[in-house]
């Protein structure tokens, strides 16, 4: 019986193109115009805030517009269902300029939904006196149920999302996960050396040419011949981050519905480890580590939250790696991890855009910054703020500090956005 861990790891990478939010909707989109089977005459796409969030400035793989419209209107005109969150990969210059043309024609309209869960997305088609609707809940990828003429014609059996890192019942824990890497057998791993190298091209079309700031080539020019293996790692990873949101059309290997959370917990580790001279087994390990303990912060602050998940949960997936990959023992892992979360607990997500760059470079210094001092022995005390003594209790504290504490933030954070929109 496979180790519930691995299970866990196969199931949460998936391969996105573009921003994992207008991913997931150009998907239920896709599901319902097929369904449907006919011209779609009209397209009412409701969606969380969260996911309205994370879709509203980010670019799209491929369209000149950004965008949860631009997504959508790409999905009517060509998007396939059955490629997943790389629904859009197959659309051809044909569909793009069709899909402009939908955009302009006022068929779709886009509604804030009134429900509980953070990541919800009904798409409702309707064409030749019919319609469909595909909904997705709790998870990008997966389709939870399909309509036609206002019939169920599927829906899952399960409770989609009730056992999945994001709502607290992944059961990750942070001494079991060190275990697992280091006893795991190799050969069980070896799937994700696809991420590492999907990840590894967007870093590489990052590096090659200007994509929205720049962070990553920044970076790069002044760590450049330093031979500083953690500044290399963090801009290459960062470059593959510029690239994705601001519309390359190459997909990365998403970690949690993420991919920015795939790239920062994959691309340091496997980076920092090339520039160490580690072995393949080791360098996999590492992101195994990583991608583990980034879904155990996720499992309390949920897929979605006000929380930015680069500068969180995945810098500690980092930072653990770090500390593996220079032969560390566990407790500096929990030491890293408390560092971590004295220093970026609490960095906020106002949505996907060209600059959470930023964002993804002050996480991974933190990471690296982190792993450093812990491998000297150093950490916070259990007594500063709302750091714990244990690493375990600290990872439910920024949950809880989430959950509760930030309640409110994501609504706020949201009008602000739109009424940038409504503003002359």
């Amino acid at each position: 019986m496979e180790h519930p861990y691995l299970s866990v790891l196969r199931r949460e990478n998936v391969p996105a193109l573009g921003c994992t939010e207008p991913a997931a909707a150009a998907l239920a989109v896709a599901k319902a115009r097929e369904v449907l089977g006919r011209p779609v005459e009209a397209l009412r796409l409701l969606v969380s805030g969260n996911v309205l969030k994370n879709a509203m400035g980010v670019g799209i793989p491929g369209a000149r517009q950004q965008g949860l419209k631009t997504a959508a209107a790409l999905a009517l005109a060509g998007g396939r269902s059955e490629d997943g969150l790389e629904v859009l990969k197959g659309v051809t210059g044909a569909q793009r300029a069709e899909a402009e043309r939908i955009a302009r024609a006022g068929v779709i309209q886009i509604e804030l939904a009134s429900r509980p869960e953070t990541l919800y997305i009904r798409a409702e088609c309707a064409g030749g006196g019919d319609s469909a609707a595909a909904v997705i809940l709790r998870e990008h990828s997966r389709i939870h149920r399909v309509e036609r003429g206002g019939a169920v014609l599927w829906e899952s059996g399960d409770s989609v999302g009730e056992t999945d890192c994001g709502e607290g019942e992944c059961g990750l824990e942070l001494a079991e996960i060190w275990r697992f890497v280091h006893s795991v057998p190799f050969s069980q791993l070896e799937f994700l050396r696809r991420g590492v190298e999907m990840n590894r091209a967007a870093a590489r079309e990052g590096l090659r040419r200007r994509y929205g700031l720049g962070v990553g080539r920044m970076l790069y020019a002044r760590a450049a011949g330093t031979g500083d293996a953690a500044s290399l790692a963090v801009a290459q990873a960062v470059s593959a981050a510029d690239a994705r949101m601001s519309g390359c059309p190459l997909p990365v290997m998403s970690t949690a519905g993420s991919g920015n959370q795939g790239i920062a917990t994959i691309l340091p580790a496997a980076f920092f480890a090339g520039q160490l001279g580690a072995e393949e087994d080791k360098t996999l390990r590492a992101v195994a580590l990583s991608q583990l303990v980034a879904l155990c912060a996720k499992q309390y602050t949920g897929r979605l939250s006000c929380l930015c998940g680069a500068a969180n949960a995945a810098a500690m997936g980092t930072a653990c790696a770090a500390v593996y990959l220079q032969g560390g023992e566990f407790d500096a892992v929990e030491r890293a991890v408390l560092n971590v979360a004295a220093d970026t607990a609490g960095v906020i997500c106002d949505g996907a855009k060209p600059g959470c760059a930023l964002k993804l470079a002050t996480g991974l210094q933190s990471a690296f910054r982190a792993a450093a001092l812990a491998m000297d022995g150093i950490c916070v005390s259990g007594s500063e703020g709302i750091v714990h003594r244990s690493a375990e209790q600290t990872i439910r504290n920024i949950g809880r500090l989430c959950a509760e504490g930030m309640g409110s933030a994501d609504p706020v954070i949201l009008q602000i956005m739109l009424a940038k929109q409504d503003a002359p």
